[in-house]
């Protein structure tokens, strides 16, 4: 990652000029994930849905990147839900996603990751975060009534598939570019590929 500088935002305390700043800084990768997006749709995005942290990925002073995630308490469970990550094309391949998870979990102690993704790479590099190296959905092992029940917890829209942990039809405003959302693993990408339409997503749930 050297070159690149990541700077952490908590927008919930932040006033209204600082929150609008936030908003300026990560307009451009925002709206390369989701063109059609708002302002209002940045805004609440990052403001998040209780505790939430935005990480801003810089090069040279300009922002190329952002994630934003949310401490989740489920069941007495603490989770880190990822809701959103656009990294702009030239600053990919770098091991900038790793490192924003790395930055996230030291948040807080958490026993479980979770999100919401059509993207192949997105599930490999979570499943690096598993002791176990198993993560969830899984091409080849049933879902645990307790990961169905954090997908569901964590899932801001859309009905979650008990049985796949599919979401289908949401992502269909999203996602400039599909190209790059090719796995490492064969089999990860035939299971993407296999069971998800173009607007489809999978919850994916790491336990820690």
């Amino acid at each position: 990652m050297a070159g690149f500088e990541i700077e952490t935002f908590e927008p919930n305390g932040l006033k209204q000029d600082a929150m609008q700043s936030l908003i300026e800084v990560v307009r451009e990768p925002f709206m390369w994930y989701a063109p059609d997006s708002t302002e209002e749709d940045i805004y609440d995005r990052l403001l998040g849905n209780g505790a939430s942290w935005v990480d801003v990925v810089f090069q040279n002073g300009e922002p190329c990147g952002f994630s934003v995630h949310y401490a989740k308490d489920i069941d007495g469970s603490s989770v880190d839900y990822r809701g959103g990550t656009s990294i702009l094309p030239f600053a990919r391949g770098k091991g900038i996603y790793k490192e924003l998870i790395n930055r996230s979990l030291a948040n807080g102690n958490y026993d479980y990751i979770s999100t919401r993704t059509q993207n192949p790479r997105v599930y490999e590099t979570l499943q690096q975060f598993s002791p176990s190296g198993v993560i969830f959905p899984h091409p080849s092992r049933d879902i645990p009534p307790h990961i169905f029940e954090i997908a569901e917890a964590t899932c801001e829209s859309g009905i979650v598939e008990p049985d796949t942990l599919a979401v289908r039809g949401v992502h269909g405003f999203v996602r400039a570019d599909r190209s790059f959302m090719t796995a490492r693993s064969k089999e990860v990408q035939d299971f993407f590929s296999q069971n998800l339409g173009r607007d489809d997503g999978y919850m994916v749930v790491v336990e820690l």
